[in-house]
C-alpha cells in the first residue's frame, strides 16, 4: 500500500478496516470509498484507481476478485499470439492489460451471478461511466477532444460530465473518440446504472417505480411515466438527452433488435443494411426505426408495435427526436421559428402554421409527419385538419 494512501487514510484504515490481514486492506479502503471516507483519503483512492485503471496489474481488487479469470484470459491471449520466434507467454500477458480486460468483460454475462468477479467488472464499468480517467482506453482515444471541447468538465465535482459533453459534440470529434463513445452508448443502453447523468437524476424515481424490472428495461419504464406532472424536472432533462441521442443511432434502440428483430428482417431489411454500413464507418444512422414507423401497421410483434407507436408519440411532440425531420426542416427552424421550444408539439405547430413559407423538403417532412399522426390516431394538435395547409 502507498505510503500516502497508509497517511491520508489512517482513521478509515484504524475503525473500518482493522480486522483485515495487510493484503486485504487496500481493497477494503476501496469498497468504502464511494461514501465512507474522508475528502483526501478519498483523492489518494481515486488517484489509485485511475492508475489501476491505466495499468491493469496494479488493481489488486480485480486480482482478487478475478484471479482464475484472469488466468484464463492471459491463456487465451497467449495462444493467440503463441508462434515460431514469438514472445513468452510471460511478456504477453504483461504486455497486454487492456487486452485481458477486454477478454473479462467480454466474457462477464457468461460468468456466474454469484461471481464475484462479474460484480466487480460491472462495478468497474459503473464507476468508468462516473469517471472518464477510469477508462484509460476511452481516455487516450478522446484526449484531444476533450480539451478542445470540455476543457473545464470536471467528473470528480459532476461525475459523468465529460461524457455527456463528447456527446454533446459527438460528430464534431475524432474518428477514434467518437467511435470508443459509440461504444460506450451501446453499453450503456443495456443498463441505466451504466449512466452515470441518468442513473443520478433519475435514481429516485427508478427505485419508486421501475425497480422491479430488469435493468435494461427501466429506461423505457421512466419514458412511459415522463408525461406525469409528478415527474421529476431533472430526470425528464436527463431522460430527454438519451432519448434524442438514441433516435440518432440504431444500435442504442435496443428494442428494435430483440422485440422487432424479425419485423426489421422482413419489413426494413434494405434500411437495416445502410445502418450496419454507416456503423462500420463510425456513422450514426437508425434507417430502421424511420422504415417501422412508415409501416407500423404491418409489423406482427405485439411488442415491438407497441414500442415504435411509442416512438411516434413522441417525435409528434419533439421534433429533436426525428433525425431526419431536424435536418430537413433545420434552415427552417432557425428562420422561422426561432427561440420556439422543440418539444410538446410547439415546434411542429410552428413550422406548420408557416407552411406555404417552408422549403421544400420541410415541407415534405412535415406533411409526411402529419400523415402519419393521423393514421396513428394521434394528432399533435387537434386543430390540424384535413384540409390544413399540410395536407
Amino acid at each position: 500500500m502507498r505510503r500516502s494512501i497508509r497517511s491520508s487514510c489512517a482513521n478509515e484504515l484504524r475503525s473500518q478496516c482493522r480486522q483485515f490481514k495487510e493484503s486485504g486492506k487496500l481493497a477494503c479502503l476501496l469498497e468504502l470509498s464511494s461514501v465512507q471516507v474522508s475528502a483526501s483519503c478519498k483523492d489518494e483512492l481515486r488517484e489509485y484507481q485511475e492508475q489501476a485503471a491505466r495499468f491493469g496489474q496494479l488493481d489488486v481488487q480485480l486480482q482478487s476478485h478475478c484471479r482464475k479469470e484472469i488466468s484464463a484470459c492471459s491463456q487465451q491471449l497467449s495462444a493467440a499470439h503463441k508462434g515460431p520466434g514469438d514472445i513468452s507467454s510471460s511478456k504477453v500477458a504483461s504486455a497486454s492489460s487492456d487486452n485481458i480486460m477486454q477478454c473479462l468483460l467480454s466474457k462477464r454475462k457468461d460468468m456466474s451471478p454469484r461471481s464475484g468477479c462479474r460484480d466487480y467488472l460491472f462495478q468497474r464499468q459503473v464507476n468508468a461511466g462516473e469517471n472518464i480517467k477510469l477508462d484509460a482506453a476511452l481516455h487516450d482515444a478522446c484526449e484531444d477532444d476533450l480539451q478542445e471541447f470540455c476543457g473545464s468538465a470536471d467528473d470528480v465535482a459532476n461525475p459523468g460530465i465529460s461524457h455527456d459533453c463528447l456527446r454533446d459534440h459527438i460528430d464534431d470529434l475524432s474518428d477514434e473518440c467518437r467511435l470508443f463513445e459509440l461504444e460506450r452508448m451501446k453499453l450503456e443502453s443495456t443498463d441505466i446504472r451504466l449512466n452515470a447523468r441518468l442513473n443520478a437524476k433519475c435514481g429516485t424515481i427508478v427505485e419508486q417505480s421501475c425497480q422491479s424490472l430488469s435493468p435494461k428495461d427501466r429506461v423505457h419504464c421512466l419514458e412511459q411515466l415522463r408525461e406525469d406532472p409528478e415527474f421529476p424536472r431533472d430526470c425528464l432533462e436527463a431522460l430527454t438527452k438519451v432519448e434524442i441521442r438514441s433516435a440518432a443511432d440504431n444500435q442504442l434502440e435496443l428494442f428494435l433488435h430483440e422485440e422487432c428483430a424479425a419485423d426489421v428482417k422482413k419489413l426494413c431489411k434494405k434500411e437495416e443494411n445502410v445502418d450496419e454500413a454507416k456503423e462500420q464507418f463510425g456513422q450514426r444512422s437508425n434507417e430502421v426505426l424511420s422504415c417501422l414507423v412508415r409501416k407500423v401497421a404491418a409489423i406482427n410483434d405485439v411488442a415491438c408495435k407497441s414500442r415504435v407507436q411509442q416512438q411516434m408519440a413522441e417525435r409528434a411532440a419533439d421534433i429533436r427526436m426525428d433525425p431526419a425531420a431536424i435536418e430537413a426542416c433545420l434552415e427552417d427552424m432557425k428562420a422561422l421559428c426561432p427561440g420556439i421550444d422543440p418539444s410538446h408539439g410547439h415546434m411542429h405547430m410552428c413550422l406548420r402554421q408557416q407552411f406555404e413559407s417552408l422549403s421544400e423538403s420541410c415541407k415534405n417532412s412535415e406533411f409526411q409527419e402529419v400523415r402519419i399522426e393521423m393514421r396513428a390516431e394521434f394528432m399533435v394538435n387537434p386543430t390540424i385538419k384535413v384540409g390544413s395547409p399540410c395536407l
